[in-house]
């Protein structure tokens, strides 16, 4: 089982942070995974107009043939940008962040809140939510750049905010972590609060199935 792990922006740093996280997520696991991402998109997807380059940029990656040959493709962008035009382009399984946590989001008890990096993304997300009937979830931003991502103190920031959410709203069980970098925090964070923390890249792995290999 071949699977392509694609990153929709342009950060290097993004492509080996997601390599990190898919190795130590697929420990054990026979598949075989390939990681590419797209050279002239934006550095990051923060709002429409950064998806909209994002998605002719992707669209032009998977008419390329050569990138038509593996079983199962990831991509790495919370906003799932183009998800519905590449599935007609390679008609072969497809998972994108959002709508993997939003599908495994259901197997937890409570309120569930989608954070995202920047206030930009909401109003992208609450479209997703809408389309994939999810509209019961919230989203909200977070008060981070996600330039600080690689800053030492980036998980303190990221731990305090969140801290601060729950404050306000007790009754949050389930965090959506929606960023393609937050991947990278999870088990840190998760260490900090009694709640479930969501994240897309690993859910898209589950269903691609990666945790059910016999």
């Amino acid at each position: 089982m071949k699977i392509l792990i694609l990153n929709a922006n342009s950060d290097k740093k993004i492509n080996l942070l997601v390599k990190k996280r898919v190795k130590e997520l697929s420990f054990g696991s026979k598949y075989k995974f390939y990681f590419d991402y797209l050279k002239k998109a934006p550095l990051s997807i923060q709002g429409s107009k950064d998806g909209t380059l994002a998605k002719k940029e992707l669209i032009n990656y998977f008419n390329n043939k050569n990138n038509q040959k593996y079983d199962q493709y990831v991509l790495c962008c919370f906003d799932d940008i183009a998800y519905d035009e590449i599935k007609k382009i390679v008609k072969k399984p497809i998972y994108t962040l959002c709508k993997s946590s939003l599908m495994y989001s259901r197997t937890f008890k409570g309120k569930t809140l989608i954070l995202t990096i920047n206030h930009k993304s909401i109003k992208v997300i609450k479209k997703l939510l809408f389309k994939y009937k999810y509209q019961k979830i919230k989203v909200k931003a977070l008060n981070i750049n996600i330039k600080d991502i690689y800053k030492k103190n980036f998980k303190k920031l990221l731990s305090q905010s969140i801290g601060k959410i729950i404050k306000k709203d007790p009754k949050i069980k389930n965090i959506i972590l929606g960023s393609t970098g937050l991947t990278k925090f999870k088990n840190a964070i998760k260490k900090d609060y009694n709640i479930n923390f969501i994240d897309g890249l690993e859910c898209s792995l589950y269903f691609t199935g990666v945790k059910n290999e016999k």
